[in-house]
Protein backbone atom coordinates (compact mmCIF):
# COMPACT_ATOMS: atom_id res chain seq x y z
CA UNK A 1 0.00 0.00 0.00
CA UNK A 2 0.84 3.72 -0.36
CA UNK A 3 0.11 7.28 0.86
CA UNK A 4 0.64 10.81 -0.39
CA UNK A 5 -0.02 13.56 0.06
CA UNK A 6 -2.22 15.66 -1.89
CA UNK A 7 -2.79 19.21 0.09
CA UNK A 8 -3.08 22.01 -2.47
CA UNK A 9 -1.24 25.31 -1.89
CA UNK A 10 -3.63 27.76 0.08
CA UNK A 11 -5.62 30.07 -1.23
CA UNK A 12 -7.39 27.96 -3.54
CA UNK A 13 -11.21 27.72 -4.43
CA UNK A 14 -12.90 24.14 -3.42
CA UNK A 15 -15.35 22.32 -4.87
CA UNK A 16 -17.38 23.12 -1.83
CA UNK A 17 -21.53 22.49 -2.59
CA UNK A 18 -21.89 25.98 -4.86
CA UNK A 19 -21.24 28.33 -2.18
CA UNK A 20 -17.89 27.83 -0.98
CA UNK A 21 -15.29 31.17 -0.73
CA UNK A 22 -12.33 28.96 -1.38
CA UNK A 23 -9.88 27.63 0.77
CA UNK A 24 -7.46 30.11 2.99
CA UNK A 25 -5.72 27.37 5.46
CA UNK A 26 -5.68 23.58 5.53
CA UNK A 27 -7.61 21.78 8.59
CA UNK A 28 -6.52 18.28 7.61
CA UNK A 29 -4.50 17.40 4.87
CA UNK A 30 -5.63 15.73 1.96
CA UNK A 31 -4.11 12.07 0.92
CA UNK A 32 -4.26 9.81 -2.33
CA UNK A 33 -3.73 6.13 -1.02
CA UNK A 34 -3.54 3.25 -3.60
CA UNK A 35 -3.22 -0.79 -2.52
CA UNK A 36 -2.14 -3.18 -5.79
CA UNK A 37 -3.84 -6.80 -5.93
CA UNK A 38 -1.74 -9.39 -8.23
CA UNK A 39 -3.06 -13.18 -8.37
CA UNK A 40 -2.45 -15.40 -11.17
CA UNK A 41 -0.66 -12.59 -13.24
CA UNK A 42 -3.88 -10.26 -12.98
CA UNK A 43 -4.10 -6.67 -11.02
CA UNK A 44 -6.27 -4.92 -9.29
CA UNK A 45 -5.75 -1.39 -8.01
CA UNK A 46 -7.69 0.22 -5.83
CA UNK A 47 -6.94 3.91 -5.76
CA UNK A 48 -9.02 6.02 -2.72
CA UNK A 49 -8.61 9.91 -2.93
CA UNK A 50 -9.69 12.84 -0.95
CA UNK A 51 -11.51 14.92 -3.57
CA UNK A 52 -15.03 15.52 -4.27
CA UNK A 53 -14.76 13.36 -8.15
CA UNK A 54 -12.84 13.58 -11.30
CA UNK A 55 -13.51 13.44 -14.70
CA UNK A 56 -13.21 10.30 -16.35
CA UNK A 57 -10.04 11.76 -18.69
CA UNK A 58 -8.77 12.40 -15.36
CA UNK A 59 -8.66 8.46 -15.01
CA UNK A 60 -7.75 8.02 -18.32
CA UNK A 61 -4.80 10.47 -18.42
CA UNK A 62 -3.47 8.33 -14.70
CA UNK A 63 -4.11 4.82 -16.66
CA UNK A 64 -2.18 5.40 -19.78
CA UNK A 65 0.75 6.29 -17.78
CA UNK A 66 0.54 2.90 -15.43
CA UNK A 67 -1.13 0.58 -18.43
CA UNK A 68 2.27 -1.07 -18.79
CA UNK A 69 2.99 -1.90 -15.33
CA UNK A 70 -0.15 -3.59 -14.06
CA UNK A 71 -0.41 -5.32 -17.34
CA UNK A 72 -3.88 -4.71 -18.35
CA UNK A 73 -5.47 -4.82 -15.04
CA UNK A 74 -8.25 -2.81 -13.60
CA UNK A 75 -7.67 0.58 -12.14
CA UNK A 76 -10.75 1.58 -10.23
CA UNK A 77 -9.90 5.33 -8.10
CA UNK A 78 -13.00 6.20 -6.14
CA UNK A 79 -12.99 9.83 -4.71
CA UNK A 80 -13.97 10.07 -0.60
CA UNK A 81 -15.93 12.78 -2.05
CA UNK A 82 -15.27 15.51 0.30
CA UNK A 83 -16.33 19.16 -0.64
CA UNK A 84 -13.11 21.33 0.58
CA UNK A 85 -10.79 19.85 -2.08
CA UNK A 86 -10.13 21.95 -5.74
CA UNK A 87 -12.33 21.16 -8.40
CA UNK A 88 -11.65 18.27 -10.56
CA UNK A 89 -14.70 18.11 -12.28
CA UNK A 90 -16.05 19.71 -15.56
CA UNK A 91 -19.61 18.32 -15.70
CA UNK A 92 -21.31 21.22 -14.54
CA UNK A 93 -20.49 24.53 -16.82
CA UNK A 94 -20.25 26.52 -13.78
CA UNK A 95 -17.60 25.06 -11.75
CA UNK A 96 -14.29 24.96 -13.93
CA UNK A 97 -11.63 22.18 -13.12
CA UNK A 98 -8.35 23.68 -11.31
CA UNK A 99 -5.40 22.92 -14.58
CA UNK A 100 -2.65 23.61 -11.62
CA UNK A 101 -4.15 21.29 -9.12
CA UNK A 102 -4.98 18.65 -12.06
CA UNK A 103 -1.49 18.42 -12.91
CA UNK A 104 -0.54 17.54 -9.13
CA UNK A 105 -3.40 14.41 -8.78
CA UNK A 106 -2.48 13.23 -11.61
CA UNK A 107 1.48 13.19 -10.64
CA UNK A 108 0.97 12.07 -7.08
CA UNK A 109 -1.80 9.50 -8.04
CA UNK A 110 0.45 7.80 -10.67
CA UNK A 111 3.61 7.27 -7.96
CA UNK A 112 0.85 6.03 -5.29
CA UNK A 113 0.27 3.57 -7.88
CA UNK A 114 4.03 2.51 -8.62
CA UNK A 115 4.93 2.72 -5.16
CA UNK A 116 2.23 0.50 -3.85
CA UNK A 117 3.54 -2.47 -6.99
CA UNK A 118 7.00 -1.78 -5.37
CA UNK A 119 5.90 -2.35 -2.38
CA UNK A 120 3.53 -5.82 -3.39
CA UNK A 121 4.40 -8.69 -0.76
CA UNK A 122 2.25 -11.61 0.55
CA UNK A 123 -0.41 -11.08 2.47
CA UNK A 124 -2.98 -12.56 4.71
CA UNK A 125 -6.46 -11.10 3.75
CA UNK A 126 -9.48 -11.07 6.39
CA UNK A 127 -13.30 -9.44 6.08
CA UNK A 128 -16.23 -8.05 8.43
CA UNK A 129 -18.86 -6.31 8.96
CA UNK A 130 -19.92 -3.82 11.66
CA UNK A 131 -22.39 -0.83 11.76
CA UNK A 132 -22.53 3.15 12.82
CA UNK A 133 -25.66 4.66 13.24
CA UNK A 134 -24.73 8.03 12.10
CA UNK A 135 -26.23 8.60 9.27
CA UNK A 136 -29.50 9.56 8.40
CA UNK A 137 -31.85 10.02 4.74
CA UNK A 138 -31.22 13.71 4.01
CA UNK A 139 -34.79 13.50 1.59
CA UNK A 140 -37.56 13.93 3.81
CA UNK A 141 -41.27 13.49 2.06
CA UNK A 142 -43.89 15.84 2.48
CA UNK A 143 -46.68 15.52 0.88
CA UNK A 144 -45.05 12.99 -1.51
CA UNK A 145 -42.47 16.00 -2.33
CA UNK A 146 -38.81 15.50 -1.24
CA UNK A 147 -37.00 18.00 1.16
CA UNK A 148 -32.97 17.78 1.51
CA UNK A 149 -31.60 17.94 5.04
CA UNK A 150 -29.57 19.62 6.41
CA UNK A 151 -31.54 22.39 4.54
CA UNK A 152 -34.58 22.09 6.74
CA UNK A 153 -33.17 20.91 9.54
CA UNK A 154 -36.55 21.08 11.37
CA UNK A 155 -37.89 17.88 9.15
CA UNK A 156 -34.83 15.76 10.26
CA UNK A 157 -37.14 14.41 12.91
CA UNK A 158 -39.31 13.44 10.17
CA UNK A 159 -36.73 11.51 8.29
CA UNK A 160 -37.61 7.97 7.42
CA UNK A 161 -35.93 6.82 4.09
CA UNK A 162 -34.15 4.14 4.54
CA UNK A 163 -30.03 4.32 5.45
CA UNK A 164 -27.26 1.70 4.93
CA UNK A 165 -25.15 2.29 8.36
CA UNK A 166 -22.88 -1.27 7.68
CA UNK A 167 -19.23 -0.52 8.19
CA UNK A 168 -17.24 -3.30 5.82
CA UNK A 169 -13.63 -3.69 6.22
CA UNK A 170 -10.77 -5.73 4.47
CA UNK A 171 -8.01 -6.29 6.64
CA UNK A 172 -4.40 -6.59 4.45
CA UNK A 173 -2.07 -8.24 6.80
CA UNK A 174 1.39 -10.33 6.58
CA UNK A 175 2.08 -13.39 6.95
CA UNK A 176 3.29 -12.64 10.36
CA UNK A 177 0.21 -11.48 11.66
CA UNK A 178 1.26 -7.62 11.70
CA UNK A 179 -0.75 -5.15 9.88
CA UNK A 180 -0.28 -3.92 6.08
CA UNK A 181 -3.30 -1.81 5.96
CA UNK A 182 -6.93 -1.85 5.48
CA UNK A 183 -10.18 -0.67 3.25
CA UNK A 184 -13.01 0.82 5.23
CA UNK A 185 -16.22 1.25 3.21
CA UNK A 186 -19.17 3.49 4.65
CA UNK A 187 -22.14 5.27 3.65
CA UNK A 188 -22.54 8.96 4.62
CA UNK A 189 -21.97 12.24 2.54
CA UNK A 190 -18.99 13.71 3.54
CA UNK A 191 -20.35 17.62 4.86
CA UNK A 192 -19.34 17.98 8.06
CA UNK A 193 -18.75 21.50 7.79
CA UNK A 194 -21.08 24.20 6.88
CA UNK A 195 -21.26 25.24 3.47
CA UNK A 196 -19.50 28.65 3.55
CA UNK A 197 -16.58 26.88 5.63
CA UNK A 198 -12.89 28.34 3.97
CA UNK A 199 -10.66 25.52 4.98
CA UNK A 200 -9.42 22.46 3.69
CA UNK A 201 -10.48 19.36 5.30
CA UNK A 202 -11.23 15.52 4.61
CA UNK A 203 -13.78 15.54 6.59
CA UNK A 204 -14.46 12.67 8.73
CA UNK A 205 -12.93 9.77 6.53
CA UNK A 206 -9.93 11.38 6.71
CA UNK A 207 -10.47 11.51 10.64
CA UNK A 208 -11.62 7.94 10.70
CA UNK A 209 -8.62 6.72 8.81
CA UNK A 210 -6.12 9.06 11.02
CA UNK A 211 -7.44 7.43 13.87
CA UNK A 212 -7.04 4.16 12.84
CA UNK A 213 -3.63 4.70 11.17
CA UNK A 214 -2.44 6.19 14.53
CA UNK A 215 -3.89 3.02 16.50
CA UNK A 216 -3.26 -0.07 14.26
CA UNK A 217 -0.38 1.20 12.27
CA UNK A 218 -0.61 0.33 8.25
CA UNK A 219 -3.00 2.50 5.89
CA UNK A 220 -6.44 3.09 5.52
CA UNK A 221 -7.86 3.59 2.68
CA UNK A 222 -11.68 4.58 2.82
CA UNK A 223 -13.93 4.45 0.11
CA UNK A 224 -17.55 6.11 0.30
CA UNK A 225 -20.52 4.38 -0.51
CA UNK A 226 -23.90 4.56 -1.84
CA UNK A 227 -24.74 7.78 0.06
CA UNK A 228 -26.14 10.21 -2.42
CA UNK A 229 -29.44 10.52 -0.17
CA UNK A 230 -27.40 9.51 3.26
CA UNK A 231 -25.97 12.64 5.39
CA UNK A 232 -24.80 12.60 8.85
CA UNK A 233 -26.86 13.61 12.05
CA UNK A 234 -25.92 16.80 12.49
CA UNK A 235 -24.38 17.40 8.94
CA UNK A 236 -22.90 21.04 8.53
CA UNK A 237 -22.58 21.68 11.73
CA UNK A 238 -18.88 21.91 12.05
CA UNK A 239 -15.54 19.64 12.96
CA UNK A 240 -17.25 18.23 16.20
CA UNK A 241 -19.94 16.01 13.83
CA UNK A 242 -16.81 15.50 11.66
CA UNK A 243 -15.09 13.94 14.86
CA UNK A 244 -18.17 12.58 16.08
CA UNK A 245 -18.77 10.23 12.38
CA UNK A 246 -14.70 9.88 12.19
CA UNK A 247 -14.60 8.14 15.96
CA UNK A 248 -17.52 5.94 15.31
CA UNK A 249 -16.54 4.45 12.59
CA UNK A 250 -13.06 4.18 13.96
CA UNK A 251 -14.72 2.59 17.07
CA UNK A 252 -16.50 0.08 14.87
CA UNK A 253 -13.63 -0.91 12.91
CA UNK A 254 -11.35 -1.09 16.28
CA UNK A 255 -14.01 -3.79 17.31
CA UNK A 256 -13.47 -5.94 14.19
CA UNK A 257 -10.08 -5.76 14.37
CA UNK A 258 -9.43 -6.24 18.13
CA UNK A 259 -12.46 -8.41 18.40
CA UNK A 260 -11.72 -11.66 16.72
CA UNK A 261 -14.47 -10.91 14.36
CA UNK A 262 -13.13 -10.66 11.09
CA UNK A 263 -13.89 -13.97 8.92
CA UNK A 264 -10.41 -15.64 7.02
CA UNK A 265 -10.62 -14.44 3.15
CA UNK A 266 -9.88 -16.79 0.85
CA UNK A 267 -9.34 -14.81 -3.00
CA UNK A 268 -11.34 -16.86 -5.27
CA UNK A 269 -12.71 -15.58 -7.66
CA UNK A 270 -10.18 -13.04 -8.21
CA UNK A 271 -12.20 -11.19 -10.84
CA UNK A 272 -12.74 -7.32 -11.91
CA UNK A 273 -14.15 -6.44 -14.85
CA UNK A 274 -14.86 -2.74 -15.82
CA UNK A 275 -17.74 -1.49 -18.47
CA UNK A 276 -19.95 1.40 -19.18
CA UNK A 277 -24.28 1.19 -18.91
CA UNK A 278 -25.50 3.63 -21.52
CA UNK A 279 -28.25 6.42 -19.71
CA UNK A 280 -29.75 9.08 -21.49
CA UNK A 281 -29.43 12.62 -20.51
CA UNK A 282 -31.78 14.79 -19.19
CA UNK A 283 -32.53 17.96 -20.93
CA UNK A 284 -33.85 19.61 -17.59
CA UNK A 285 -30.46 19.04 -15.77
CA UNK A 286 -28.71 19.94 -18.93
CA UNK A 287 -30.18 22.99 -19.10
CA UNK A 288 -30.43 24.20 -15.33
CA UNK A 289 -26.55 23.29 -14.76
CA UNK A 290 -25.66 24.82 -18.17
CA UNK A 291 -24.03 21.42 -18.91
CA UNK A 292 -21.76 21.83 -22.12
CA UNK A 293 -19.62 18.42 -21.70
CA UNK A 294 -21.74 16.27 -24.34
CA UNK A 295 -22.67 18.83 -26.42
CA UNK A 296 -25.53 17.62 -28.55
CA UNK A 297 -25.51 14.04 -27.69
CA UNK A 298 -28.76 12.71 -25.98
CA UNK A 299 -26.90 9.80 -24.16
CA UNK A 300 -23.58 9.40 -21.59
CA UNK A 301 -21.39 6.33 -21.06
CA UNK A 302 -21.55 5.91 -17.63
CA UNK A 303 -18.21 4.23 -15.83
CA UNK A 304 -19.20 0.99 -14.04
CA UNK A 305 -17.45 -1.95 -12.56
CA UNK A 306 -17.27 -4.83 -10.02
CA UNK A 307 -13.91 -6.35 -8.48
CA UNK A 308 -13.87 -9.59 -6.53
CA UNK A 309 -11.37 -10.60 -4.12
CA UNK A 310 -13.45 -13.56 -2.96
CA UNK A 311 -16.56 -12.29 -1.05
CA UNK A 312 -15.09 -9.04 -0.43
CA UNK A 313 -16.87 -7.64 -3.43
CA UNK A 314 -17.31 -3.46 -4.82
CA UNK A 315 -19.21 -2.40 -6.99
CA UNK A 316 -17.77 1.52 -8.89
CA UNK A 317 -20.24 3.35 -10.15
CA UNK A 318 -19.12 6.80 -11.79
CA UNK A 319 -21.63 8.76 -9.87
CA UNK A 320 -23.36 9.27 -6.36
CA UNK A 321 -25.18 6.74 -6.31
CA UNK A 322 -28.44 7.00 -4.15
CA UNK A 323 -28.77 4.05 -1.22
CA UNK A 324 -32.00 2.50 -2.26
CA UNK A 325 -29.96 1.02 -5.50
CA UNK A 326 -27.03 0.23 -3.38
CA UNK A 327 -28.77 -1.69 -0.69
CA UNK A 328 -30.88 -3.58 -4.09
CA UNK A 329 -26.86 -4.38 -4.81
CA UNK A 330 -26.09 -5.28 -1.55
CA UNK A 331 -29.69 -7.62 -1.50
CA UNK A 332 -29.30 -9.33 -4.26
CA UNK A 333 -25.41 -9.47 -3.97
CA UNK A 334 -24.57 -14.05 -3.27
CA UNK A 335 -21.31 -12.40 -1.71
CA UNK A 336 -21.54 -11.48 2.36
CA UNK A 337 -19.11 -8.69 2.19
CA UNK A 338 -20.86 -6.51 -0.83
CA UNK A 339 -20.10 -2.60 -0.93
CA UNK A 340 -20.53 0.10 -3.38
CA UNK A 341 -17.65 2.23 -4.52
CA UNK A 342 -19.01 5.65 -4.85
CA UNK A 343 -17.98 8.71 -7.31
CA UNK A 344 -15.44 5.91 -9.27
CA UNK A 345 -13.38 6.09 -12.28
CA UNK A 346 -15.70 9.48 -13.50
CA UNK A 347 -18.49 11.75 -12.13
CA UNK A 348 -22.18 11.96 -14.34
CA UNK A 349 -24.17 13.20 -11.08
CA UNK A 350 -26.67 11.81 -9.38
CA UNK A 351 -27.92 8.26 -9.95
CA UNK A 352 -31.33 8.08 -7.98
CA UNK A 353 -34.05 4.97 -8.15
CA UNK A 354 -36.48 5.59 -10.81
CA UNK A 355 -39.24 5.66 -8.01
CA UNK A 356 -37.36 9.25 -6.73
CA UNK A 357 -37.88 11.00 -9.54
CA UNK A 358 -41.43 12.34 -9.07
CA UNK A 359 -40.30 12.98 -5.37
CA UNK A 360 -38.54 15.12 -7.23
CA UNK A 361 -36.10 17.17 -4.46
CA UNK A 362 -32.50 18.54 -4.95
CA UNK A 363 -31.17 14.93 -5.85
CA UNK A 364 -33.74 14.94 -8.39
CA UNK A 365 -32.88 18.56 -9.85
CA UNK A 366 -28.86 17.36 -10.04
CA UNK A 367 -29.58 14.11 -11.58
CA UNK A 368 -28.08 14.26 -14.97
CA UNK A 369 -29.06 10.86 -16.00
CA UNK A 370 -32.64 9.36 -16.54
CA UNK A 371 -35.00 7.82 -14.97
CA UNK A 372 -34.42 3.60 -14.65
CA UNK A 373 -30.28 4.02 -15.12
CA UNK A 374 -29.48 3.11 -11.37
CA UNK A 375 -32.06 -0.17 -12.00
CA UNK A 376 -29.38 -0.95 -14.99
CA UNK A 377 -26.61 -0.50 -12.69
CA UNK A 378 -28.22 -2.97 -9.89
CA UNK A 379 -29.15 -5.09 -12.67
CA UNK A 380 -25.97 -5.56 -14.79
CA UNK A 381 -23.50 -5.18 -11.79
CA UNK A 382 -25.43 -8.07 -9.96
CA UNK A 383 -25.89 -10.05 -13.04
CA UNK A 384 -22.02 -10.22 -13.47
CA UNK A 385 -21.09 -10.49 -9.96
CA UNK A 386 -23.54 -13.74 -9.42
CA UNK A 387 -21.76 -14.96 -12.74
CA UNK A 388 -18.21 -14.88 -11.23
CA UNK A 389 -19.40 -16.07 -7.66
CA UNK A 390 -18.00 -18.85 -5.72
CA UNK A 391 -19.08 -19.71 -2.36
CA UNK A 392 -16.11 -19.91 0.72
CA UNK A 393 -15.08 -23.37 1.95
Amino acid sequence: MSKIDITPQVPVKTAGMGSAPGATGVESPLYVKALTFLKDRKYIVMVGCDVLGIDEDIKDDIENRVKAKIAGGDLFITATHTHWAPHLRSIWGAYKVNQEYRTLFINRTVQAIEESLQAMEPVVLSAGKSECGLNINRRVLVDGKAFMLPAFPELTYCAQGPVDREVTVLRVGRPDGSLKGMIVNYACHPISFPANYDQITSDYPGKACALLEERYGGICLFITGAAGDLCSIGALKGVFVRDMVGKRIAESVGGLLEGGRLEPIVPVPFHSERFHITAGIREAARRHWNITLFGDRKTLELPVGIYMVGPWTGTAVGGELLVGPGLAIKRQSPCPYTHICYATNGYYGYIPAAASYPEEGYEIIAAVVEQGTAEKVVDETTRRIGQCHQPME
